[in-house]
C-alpha cells in the first residue's frame, strides 16, 4: 500500500510538472507571437535640413534675357518663402535651397547641365526651362531620375510623351493657336472687317511646329487663306522673309518669335515698307515694357497673347507689393516672364507642404491629385490663374490656365480680350 501511495504521489508530481511546463511553453509562445506580430512603431523621420529645388534656364546665348527674367521670378519667390521660415514639413519650417544650371540656348548643353545639377545636389523638384525646345530636351533626364519638372513651356508634345514627372502651367500651343485665330477673327468682325489672309511665321523647332499645325487647320476651317514661312531661331536677316510677306500681302502676320527675332522682324518690316501690316507676336506681351522698347516706334498696334490675368495692369495690393519688391531688387519693372515662374514656385511650395515630404516620388503623386483653391493660393496666384481651383490632368496640363490678347496702345500693353479683363478697345 505504501508503495502504491508513493507511486501515485510520484505520478501526481510528474503530472504537475508537465502541466507547469505546458503552461510556461504556452506563455512563451503567446509572448513570442505577440512580439513578432505586433508592429514596432516606425520612428518619424526628422525633417530635412533644406528643401532643394533645381532651376534650369537659358542664362546665356540667344534666349538669355528670357531666362534671366524667369530666374529672377523664381529667386524672388524663394527669398519671400525663406523670409517666412521656409516650407512647412511635419510642422517644421524648412528653408529652400535653390540650385541652378545654365542650359544656355543649346539643347545638347542643356541636357548635360541638367544631368550635372541632379548628380551634384539631387533636387526634390525642378523648375524650368522656359523655351519649349530646351524643356523637351531635358525631360527624359528628369523623368529617368523621377524628379517632377514644373514648366510654362507651351509646345504640345511636352505633355504628350507619356511622362509622369511633368507639370505645365500654361496653355499648350494648340489652344493658343485657337485663341489667336478665333479671337482675331471675332475682333475683325466686331469692327466691320473680314479676316481673309494670315501669314504664319513659325520657327523650325518644336515650339513653332506645335503652333503651325493647328493654325493652318483653323484657317482651313474658316476659309482663311494661309501662307506659312518657317525660320531658324536666331536668324540675323529677315529681309527675304519680309519680302515674301509683302508678296503675300496678309491681313495679319502671326508669329511665335522670341524677343530678339520678333524685334528684328518688326524693324525689318518697317525698313522694307511693310510696317502697315498687322503683326501678332504671341510671346511679346510677356516681355512687358522691354517687348515694346525693342520694337521702337514700330511697336504701336502690335498684338500678342499671354496668360489671362488683369492684375499686372490693374492695381491690387498683392500685385503692387510684388511689383515693388521686384523693382527694388532688380531696378526694372516686373513682367509676365518673371511673374509666371514666381507663381509656379509658390505653387510648388503648396504641393511640397501637402506632400509633407521631400521625396520626389511623393511630390509627384501629390501634384497629380492635388486641387489648390484660390483661397489657398498666395498673393498674385489668384490673379494669374483665375480659375477657382488649380489642378493638373493625367497628362500634366493645368486646368486653371487661360490666355488673353493684348495690344500695344499709346506705348503700353493693354488687354483687349476677354471682356472681363479688358483694359482698352481693340484698334484695328
Amino acid at each position: 500500500m505504501q508503495g502504491e501511495k508513493m507511486s501515485k504521489s510520484a505520478v501526481t508530481r510528474i503530472q504537475a510538472i508537465v502541466i507547469i511546463v505546458v503552461i510556461v511553453a504556452a506563455v512563451i509562445s503567446v509572448s513570442a507571437y505577440w512580439y513578432v506580430t505586433t508592429p514596432t512603431p516606425t520612428p518619424k523621420p526628422p525633417p530635412p535640413k533644406e528643401v532643394v529645388i533645381g532651376a534650369v534656364f537659358p542664362l546665356s546665348g540667344a534666349m538669355a534675357r528670357l531666362g534671366e527674367w524667369a530666374m529672377r521670378g523664381v529667386t524672388l519667390a524663394v527669398e519671400q518663402i525663406n523670409a517666412e521660415g521656409g516650407v512647412s514639413i511635419g510642422g517644421v519650417k524648412v528653408p529652400i535651397e535653390l540650385v541652378w544650371a545654365d542650359t544656355t540656348s543649346d539643347t545638347t548643353l542643356a541636357v548635360a547641365e541638367t544631368e550635372r545639377l541632379i548628380a551634384f545636389k539631387r533636387p526634390c523638384a525642378m523648375i524650368g526651362a522656359y523655351a519649349s525646345g530646351i524643356t523637351y530636351a531635358i525631360q527624359p533626364v528628369t523623368e529617368r531620375n523621377q524628379i517632377s519638372l514644373f514648366t510654362v513651356s507651351a509646345a504640345d508634345d511636352i505633355t504628350l510623351r507619356g511622362f509622369k514627372y511633368i507639370f505645365r502651367m500654361n496653355m499648350p500651343n494648340s489652344k493658343q493657336a485657337f485663341v489667336l485665330v478665333e479671337t482675331v477673327r471675332a475682333l475683325f468682325q466686331e469692327h466691320g472687317l473680314t479676316l481673309k489672309k494670315i501669314c504664319g511665321l513659325w520657327d523650325k523647332g518644336i515650339y513653332g511646329e506645335t503652333y503651325a499645325k493647328p493654325a493652318k487647320a483653323l484657317c482651313t476651317k474658316y476659309g482663311i487663306e494661309y501662307h506659312e514661312i518657317r525660320y531658324d531661331i536666331g536668324t540675323k536677316d529677315f529681309s527675304p522673309i519680309v519680302m515674301e510677306i509683302k508678296q503675300f500681302a496678309p491681313d495679319i502676320v502671326a508669329s511665335c518669335a522670341y524677343l530678339a527675332d520678333g524685334a528684328l522682324l518688326v524693324r525689318t518690316m518697317v525698313e522694307l515698307g511693310a510696317g502697315d501690316i498687322r503683326v501678332y507676336l504671341t510671346d511679346f506681351p510677356a516681355q512687358g515694357d522691354e517687348g515694346i522698347e525693342v520694337m521702337g516706334e514700330a511697336a504701336e498696334g502690335k498684338m500678342g497673347n499671354s496668360v489671362c490675368w488683369g492684375g499686372i495692369f490693374r492695381p491690387s495690393e498683392p500685385m503692387e507689393k510684388v511689383k515693388k519688391e521686384y523693382q527694388e531688387r532688380w531696378k526694372e519693372p516686373l513682367n509676365i516672364c518673371a511673374l509666371e515662374y514666381y507663381n509656379v514656385l509658390w505653387l510648388m511650395k503648396i504641393i511640397i507642404e501637402e506632400a509633407g515630404s521631400t521625396d520626389s516620388k511623393v511630390i509627384c503623386e501629390t501634384a497629380h491629385r492635388i486641387a489648390i483653391p484660390n483661397t489657398q493660393q498666395r498673393g498674385t496666384l489668384g490673379l494669374l490663374y483665375p480659375k477657382d481651383v488649380v489642378s493638373w490632368d493625367a497628362l500634366g496640363d493645368c486646368n486653371g490656365i487661360n490666355h488673353g490678347i493684348c495690344q500695344c496702345i499709346d506705348g503700353k500693353w493693354e488687354i483687349i480680350w476677354p471682356e472681363e479683363f479688358k483694359t482698352a478697345e481693340f484698334r484695328p
